[in-house]
């Protein structure tokens, strides 16, 4: 099978989905994110596969792609169903090879389930204090200097600091910070 020589080294899932969203192929990386043998995968829905809250904007999404032009692709971004490990968040592209008289969509889809998890975990460790799980300075400056911005002289601001040991300290730092800048 060419389709199958040209799909099956790749980490990528790929999907072919046809007029009625039933997959007609998927290669061994997209069984593997359904969690599911390749028998129980083609032949099923694909918005079987989709979260319950995101299926009427995945089919949607799949019936605007079928209207582009041959070759036209659009992103996917999606969480999917998978029974044995949770629901799996996913990023790709959703591509029509045939044009609008074909009405077959091939999806390409990548499992990014673990790199958000590290995004939003390197997120927290840059603004929150690891011993007290409180804001850092960081987090503080980047929300005040947001705040300061949004309102851009329209209105008077004031920062009030409130019950902090070396309040004193903390005040005289923002405030040289907030002059400085």
């Amino acid at each position: 099978d060419p389709l199958a020589a040209l799909t099956d080294h790749t980490d990528d899932a790929v999907v072919l989905v046809d007029a009625d969203d039933t997959i007609t192929y998927a290669n061994h990386a997209a069984t593997a994110l359904a969690g599911r043998p390749v028998d129980a995968v083609v032949g099923s829905d694909v918005t079987g596969w989709i979260a319950t809250a995101e299926r009427q904007a995945m089919q949607t999404a799949l019936a605007r792609i079928r209207t582009l032009p041959r070759g036209a692709s659009s992103r996917i971004l999606g969480r999917l169903e998978h029974p044995p490990e949770g629901p799996r968040t996913v990023r790709g592209r959703a591509y029509n090879p045939l044009g609008p008289e074909g009405h077959e969509v091939a999806l390409v889809l990548r499992d990014v389930t673990v790199s958000e998890a590290l995004e939003e975990g390197l997120g927290r460790r840059a603004f929150w204090d690891s011993l007290t799980g409180l804001p850092n300075r960081d987090l503080f400056t980047d929300r005040l200097t947001h705040a300061l911005d949004r309102s851009a002289g329209t209105t008077p601001n004031c920062l009030l600091v409130v019950g902090l040991e070396r309040g004193t300290v903390f005040a005289v730092r923002i405030k040289q910070q907030l002059v400085s800048d």
